[in-house]
């Protein structure tokens, strides 16, 4: 595994969904078998249990500077490999994130038809889930030996924690913290609300929220050794524009939120200005900006358009 790729390593589901039972995961008892499952050997398996095989680097590209663990050799392709098997295991109705046609966008939209709705988020979502929830993610919920779970467990944590750059980081941060997401759905349930997940953002709707709902979401995640962010827990009345994952919501229709307008169009001058010394930085961001907001107004394709005839022109100059 050490010679140089010639491909791009992707997560591949095989199109492919079953039960959690029906995991090849499901009751692993052997670590040898676990090498074969992951297509090493235990060997090489043990030899990424170190920190050595990441690179750590500071990610400036959004509003905040982002600390980021990206495997790197052996081991980004074994957390491909381990990612690829468990987004094959049937996700609940409420996950809107790594799911296969749904988006931040297909979140919004469950909520469309509610009088009140809650916004909340996880704090540190990834750094807060820690080698113990993964270790219990496979030893309880799959029922793995403890053997096994541990190997796993130390394999696909960084430092105790989730690695933030991994493909492996979306698929075992939710299955890793299943218990508590099971919890606060059944919450939901009870309270006649509509539950629904992206990554680490949560969003309840109905007809009234109970004042005591938040402070009980609260306990529930603290209980699972997480937080909620402070100053992240909105509330909104049948009245007013919701914001739920980036996406404005009013009289039951979408809307592109003013704030990621005012994103796209700063990206745009500073890509203008900068011309072809931002492509690298830019260029995907914007585009991938634009193609996801299309979905809601699709008048931000010839948007689209207009960039990616620029960067031809200034090519062929």
């Amino acid at each position: 595994m050490n010679q140089k790729r010639k491909y791009k390593l992707k997560i591949d589901s095989k199109n492919k969904s079953y039960a959690i039972k029906d995991s090849i995961f499901y009751k692993l008892n052997s670590k040898k078998k676990l090498a074969e499952i992951l297509h090493t050997t235990l060997p090489k398996l043990n030899a990424l249990r170190s920190n050595e095989n990441y690179h750590e680097f500071m990610d400036h590209s959004g509003k905040k500077p982002r600390l980021i663990q990206k495997p790197i050799n052996d081991l980004e392709v074994i957390h491909t490999r381990i990612a690829s098997l468990l987004v094959r295991i049937t996700t609940p109705s409420y996950l809107h994130s790594g799911v296969k046609l749904r988006s931040h966008i297909t979140n919004a939209s469950s909520h469309l038809d509610s009088e009140d709705v809650m916004t909340a988020d996880i704090r540190s979502f990834y750094s807060s889930t820690k080698k113990t929830h993964i270790y219990n993610f496979f030893h309880k919920t799959l029922k793995a030996s403890p053997d096994v779970s541990g190997l796993l467990a130390i394999i696909c944590s960084f430092n105790e924690f989730v690695p933030t750059g991994s493909r492996l980081s979306m698929p075992i941060a939710f299955w890793a913290n299943y218990p508590m997401f099971t919890k606060i759905n059944n919450l939901a349930l009870l309270h006649k609300l509509n539950f629904s997940l992206y990554v680490d953002d949560l969003t309840f709707s109905g007809s009234t929220i109970p004042q005591d709902f938040e402070l009980n979401i609260r306990n529930i995640v603290k209980s699972y050794g997480h937080n909620l962010h402070p100053k992240k827990t909105n509330f909104y009345n049948k009245t007013q524009f919701k914001i739920v994952t980036g996406v404005a919501i009013k009289d039951g229709k979408l809307f592109v939120s003013n704030k990621l307008h005012k994103s796209i169009f700063q990206d745009i001058e500073l890509w203008k200005a900068g011309g072809m010394c931002y492509f690298e930085d830019l260029h995907n961001r914007l585009v991938g900006k634009l193609n996801s907001q299309a979905q809601i107004d699709p008048k931000l394709k010839n948007k689209i358009i207009s960039i990616r005839k620029k960067i031809r022109e200034e090519e062929g100059a």
